[in-house]
């Protein structure tokens, strides 16, 4: 074959690739998100617990309520984590956190207060959630 025709076949393969295929990023895959899931329930008394990756909140009308959970870094180098709210209680204001992103060096720990606020006209319970990426 002449080397010439060699050169264009192989210049116009290179040019489909790069046309078609050319914008494809290859990074590696990110860590899957860990979640924290909060309840909250319309009560005559107000309280908070945890359970495994579970808040509840017992609250009164018109009150606002604290709790708090821990995030620890168990990886052998400094990481980067991001706190973000969904659900119900994100979407209506009830809930705050007090970090949404934060650096922890190895081995360290970082408690997140959450705060739930009720307003008077809230009825029933409510659900949301802490997303965690990394």
């Amino acid at each position: 074959m002449d080397k010439n025709k060699i050169y264009w076949i192989f210049f116009a393969a290179a040019f489909i690739f790069l046309l078609f295929w050319g914008n494809i990023s290859f990074q590696p895959a990110e860590k899957p998100a860990r979640y924290i899931n909060v309840y909250l329930n319309i009560s005559n008394y107000s309280n908070a617990w945890m359970e495994g990756d579970n808040i509840y909140f017992a609250s009164i009308l018109g009150k606002a309520i604290k709790g708090s959970t821990y995030i620890k870094n168990n990886e052998n180098k400094k990481m980067k984590f991001k706190l973000e709210l969904e659900g119900e209680l994100a979407d209506k204001k009830m809930i705050s956190i007090s970090n949404s992103s934060f650096e922890l060096n190895s081995g360290v720990e970082k408690e997140i207060q959450i705060v739930l606020s009720v307003p008077i006209s809230a009825k029933g319970n409510y659900f949301g959630r802490i997303r965690i990426t990394r």
